[in-house]
């Protein structure tokens, strides 16, 4: 899985304005009314592109423009071409319709989200996060039962993450068009979320237009293993206690829940912090405890299936663990659950 390089998102706020010279007094003409009419939020969070090798997900738009629209609500129907401001609660809503309708999805020409009001308890993840990966087949279970899959479509408009000062200003806008029958005076939003990767993920990573996501998995043993992998030490029956490292969102850091894997690398550190702290007890164990942070799980388990492939295969990143001494592996977040009932 491959991630674009630093995509840029930029909302600008104008209004286009049909102003004549004529007799009387001094007009203003659109170059001296832009100071007054123009709003750029260079700083929204947006929805990112991401490319595999067969297909790409996510949202990207080289650069458009519409009239600024208000849907007060997802069923609202959308009779010309807009940039959409909508609440946070309706953005699974609109955007399931807009999966559906392709007449609604050539409309679109971007999404704003004003991020006031109830927050949306929809997931944007599989109802079977990471089907394709199970080790049983029963794709019909629903183990995130609130799960749309907007997460794994891909949008060919940009969605922005309004900040405080900016979507209140996009809502008086949109409300002033609305007033004009959507006819004459009106302001419109021009939305940039360029992203410069093409194709599939071999291409881009090919072109050096995008990198890879994920990082280095790390992980540490009590007690320690031996200096050589021979020794009997080495070959303890083996606990592994996983914690993922990074998680994803919809619109990534600015999502609620987008930092929930701390809470199990943080469980898996105190438990390290523990250890350390009695070494002489900890030398005496029948069992070897292998602590480890997993990086990229939510792409496809990749932090897992390589630490397993490097155990398999012997790297020296791995030495001294076997993958036949695996006796129990258990996340970190299960052990919390656990011991807080």
């Amino acid at each position: 899985m491959k991630q674009t390089l630093c995509p840029a998102f930029a909302v600008v706020l104008t209004c286009c304005c049909a102003v004549h010279a004529q007799a009387g007094p001094p007009v203003l003409h659109q170059a001296g009314l832009q100071k007054l009419l123009r709003l750029q939020a260079s700083d929204a969070v947006g929805c990112t592109r991401l490319l595999t090798a067969e297909n790409n997900i996510g949202c990207a738009a080289a650069g458009t423009e519409g009239v600024l629209m208000r849907m007060e609500h997802p069923e609202k129907q959308l009779h010309q071409e807009a940039v959409v401001l909508l609440s946070a609660q309706y953005l699974d809503d609109f955007l399931l319709q807009v999966r559906t309708n392709t007449t609604l999805r050539l409309l679109v020409k971007g999404i704003l989200v004003d991020p006031s009001g109830p927050v949306e308890q929809a997931s944007p993840a599989d109802k079977f996060p990471q089907t394709a990966f199970a080790l049983y087949n029963a794709p019909g279970f629903a183990w995130n039962p609130s799960g749309t899959g907007l997460a794994m479509e891909a949008f060919d408009f940009p969605i922005l993450l309004l900040d405080n000062v900016t979507a209140p200003a996009a809502a008086h806008r949109a409300a002033h068009n609305a007033q004009q029958g959507y006819s004459g005076v009106l302001h419109y939003a021009h939305v940039e979320a360029e992203m410069s990767a093409r194709g599939n993920s071999s291409s881009c990573i090919n072109q050096d237009t995008c990198q890879p996501l994920g990082g280095h998995t790390i992980w540490g043993a009590a007690p320690p293993l031996a200096p050589t992998a021979a020794s009997t030490a080495s070959q303890l029956p083996i606990i592994m206690l996983l914690a993922p490292v990074d998680s994803t969102a919809f619109f990534k850091s600015d999502t609620v829940g987008a930092e929930s894997a701390m809470g199990s690398l943080i469980a898996l550190l105190a438990v390290a912090d523990i250890l350390g702290n009695n070494s002489a007890a900890v030398a005496t164990y029948s069992k070897r405890l292998v602590l480890t942070a997993l990086m990229g799980e939510p792409w496809g388990f990749m932090g897992s299936k390589r630490l397993l492939w490097e155990m398999y295969n012997q790297a020296d990143t791995t030495r001294g663990l076997d993958v036949e001494n695996i006796q129990q592996a258990s996340l970190s977040n299960s052990l919390m659950r656990c011991s807080s009932s």
